[in-house]
């Protein structure tokens, strides 16, 4: 239970669901985020889910997409996936 109240207080957000967020103000729609790799819809819950690990691939249809920059997109996918490592380590050593 302590583990659960700790995952409530952790502030670490999928790349996916700040890109969501963002795409009002690209004036962008999820089809158009699932569209513009040629993915399904179920391709933007498993990236807001964080599922799906943002490559370099993907990085690139982001860029193209939403214009911004490749390390951006880069960068917050390495600070998630880090942070994300960092509390699972935690948790394994409170067990």
């Amino acid at each position: 239970m302590e583990n659960l109240e700790s995952l409530r207080k952790l502030t670490i957000f999928p790349q996916g669901s700040t890109t969501e967020q963002e795409l009002p103000y690209l004036e962008k729609t999820r089809a158009d985020l699932a569209q513009h790799p040629g993915k399904p819809l179920e391709f933007v819950d498993q990236l807001n889910d964080g599922q799906i690990a943002v490559d370099e691939t993907l990085v690139q249809q982001l860029k193209a997409l939403s214009g911004l920059d490749t390390g951006y997109w880069l960068n917050k996918e390495k600070r998630y996936r880090s942070s994300f490592a960092a509390y699972g380590a935690s948790l394994n050593m409170s067990n």
